[in-house]
């Protein structure tokens, strides 16, 4: 099968396609910068430069392929920019979807996320889960806009099939689960708080967004997850791994306090505060979704984290100590 897939060079796009290539099929990778280039070339991926945010060649690009999986996405707690959610997340869901529907693929996976579900305090996230109306993050709502806007371009005659991983722990990640783990790692700042997360695998993850390939409804949304623990568990595991001393429990009200200095000190710079007001609320709620129907309908099979967790860390120790911190 010939197989587009936006964001190819991010953790869960490099864990996709390398997944798609053991299928043996011929996987046609969009990337951003020119380092993701020789990276696909080394999964034996076809690379091709683009930016979902600016649509000209993507139906070019998409043409003769059977399927494409939107991996694409800027997931963050803080943005220099914040029209950088909507303009990645939203515009750029769009522009894929419209570039599928003039390439003629019948089939479009949309990788959401598990944020997007937005269960309710204290309730269990499922697949058929209203949406409690208030997004916590603007990351959040504008994957939720997104979600809902390709279910409704399904009427451009397209297949659409949603997945929403749950946070996703993968080695090389540069984004906001990276920076947790590289911290902990470290033996830096850990915000380690009691709220209960979901996590998976990024190889778990891409299984079960090519089972929602070849089993998934159009239409339907199939959350990925494969157990859950808080982020102070998971400083404990790391911890246990590395030696490091395990994070404290940091209060909401503590949390809260520390964002404010933290925003105040670096919004005139336009700087990354230490912890964004995003972030402390994330860190407080958590996220609590469960993967049991995906198993169910699509087959999907999830790792226990801590046969994956070693590895993983693993790998941002050798990382570490080859830039010498």
């Amino acid at each position: 099968m010939r197989v587009f897939v936006t964001g190819a060079a991010s953790p869960l796009g490099r864990a996709l396609v390398s997944a798609l290539k053991r299928r043996g099929d011929h996987v046609i990778g969009l990337v951003r910068r020119r380092g993701g280039v020789q990276l696909l070339k080394n999964l034996g991926a076809e690379p091709v430069m683009g930016d979902v945010r600016r649509s000209e060649s993507l139906a070019r690009q998409m043409a003769n392929c059977q399927a494409v999986f939107h991996v694409a996405t800027f997931f963050d707690f803080w943005a220099r920019d914040v029209r950088s959610f909507d303009s990645v997340n939203v515009g750029g869901t769009k522009n894929a979807i419209a570039a599928a529907v003039v390439a003629k693929v019948p089939r479009f996976i949309h990788v959401s996320s598990a944020l997007a579900i937005g269960e309710a305090a204290g309730e269990m996230g499922y697949e058929w889960t209203k949406h409690r109306g208030e997004s916590r993050s603007d990351f959040e709502r504008s994957k939720v806009e997104s979600e809902r806007m390709a279910l409704k371009l399904r009427s451009k005659g397209i297949d659409i099939v949603v997945v929403n991983p749950s946070l996703v722990l993968a080695p090389g990640d540069m984004g906001w689960v990276g920076r947790v783990l590289t911290r902990a790692v470290a033996g830096g700042f850990r915000f380690g708080t009691d709220a209960q997360m979901s996590w998976i695998a990024a190889d778990d993850a891409a299984q079960g967004m090519i089972r929602a390939l070849e089993a998934g409804k159009n239409g339907e949304r199939y959350i990925l997850s494969a157990e859950r623990m808080s982020m102070r568990q998971l400083f404990e595991r790391v911890g246990a791994l590395t030696g490091r001393k395990p994070a404290g429990a940091w209060s909401p009200a503590a949390l809260g306090t520390l964002s404010k200095i933290a925003v105040s000190v670096t919004k005139p710079f336009g700087k990354r505060p230490l912890l964004a007001p995003d972030e402390v609320r994330f860190l407080i709620n958590g996220l609590r979704v469960d993967g049991a129907w995906a198993r169910g309908e699509l087959g999907t099979k999830y790792a226990a984290l801590s046969a994956v967790l070693p590895g993983i860390v693993q790998s941002y120790q050798s990382a570490l100590e080859r830039f010498g911190k």
